[in-house]
């Protein structure tokens, strides 16, 4: 696929939609069950709709998002920027992994886990280390004519804990510049970051069942209604995990280990290669 458009916020400031659709669905959910975001359809097209904040309304395949917002806001175009393009894109044929991802000289590299697994914190680290950010939150990809898995970097801004604000003397969230880019890499190596006991860290290839497991749950998801939809998804993740090498790394809580923790990342993502 080519890289997708460019999306567009347009906010329009008024009443947000009182009753909910008979047909919404939940779209997101936080790890704790807290459902953080409704999804639904209608002849016009798809709409998002965030509790409390505001609701978002799109077509498949346009470039504009409009926000009905009671005031334009930085929580609005958070929440454009790391949930509803992501959602976006996924409608439209994309595929969207939950991740953040840096970029290496042969290509991008991205982290998955569950919610403070240490992703952003993985991927903010290794930028430390002369390598570039490339995504927070939401890893784009689809697979590509010759077999390779395509990349395309969308707008975002690096989410980090305060501890890890703290670690890396990092003074606020603001401090860390939004990034608007429009490039496209190939996807070399996929990490699942697992929290555990023990002092070492341990980074291992798994294989692709295994990496179907790990992967799909973390894939961004409009609906898993539409049967087509979901054996497409299935089919892509398969794709990847075929033909990118994923990695399990599991490391001890804090950041003691970090320094060997992204040794053995680095070290795992320059030895790996893919299954063909």
């Amino acid at each position: 696929m080519h890289a997708p458009a460019d999306l567009k916020l347009l906010t329009q400031i008024g009443p947000r939609l009182q009753v909910m659709p008979a047909d919404a669905h939940v779209a997101i959910r936080d790890p704790d069950g807290t459902v953080y975001a409704y999804g639904s359809e209608d002849g016009n097209g798809y709409r998002l709709h965030f509790p409390g904040v505001a609701d978002f309304s799109f077509e498949p395949g346009g470039n504009e998002v409009v926000a009905h917002a009671p005031a334009s806001s930085g929580p609005v175009e958070d929440l454009f920027r790391t949930a509803v393009i992501p959602l976006v894109l996924q409608v439209s044929g994309y595929e969207v992994l939950h991740a953040s991802a840096v970029r290496t000289d042969s290509g991008v590299a991205a982290f998955c886990g569950l919610s403070g697994s240490g992703k952003s914190t993985v991927a903010y680290a290794l930028s430390r280390r002369g390598y570039p950010l490339w995504a927070d939150d939401a890893v784009v990809f689809s697979a590509a004519d010759d077999n390779e898995i395509n990349c395309f970097q969308i707008p975002f801004a690096l989410h980090l804990r305060e501890a890890s604000r703290d670690y890396f003397e990092v003074p606020a969230p603001e401090s860390i510049a939004v990034a608007n880019r429009r490039e496209t890499s190939e996807l070399i190596a996929v990490v699942t970051l697992e929290r555990v006991g023990g002092s070492t860290p341990r980074v291992e290839r798994i294989s692709i069942g295994a990496a179907m497991r790990a992967l799909l749950p973390h894939g961004y998801r409009f609906t898993v209604d539409d049967e087509e939809r979901s054996r497409r998804t299935v089919e892509n993740y398969l794709d990847l995990a075929a033909g990118v090498p994923v990695f399990r790394a599991r490391y001890a809580p804090g950041f003691a280990q970090l320094g060997a923790l992204l040794d053995a990342i680095v070290g795992a993502v320059a030895n790996g290669s893919p299954h063909r």
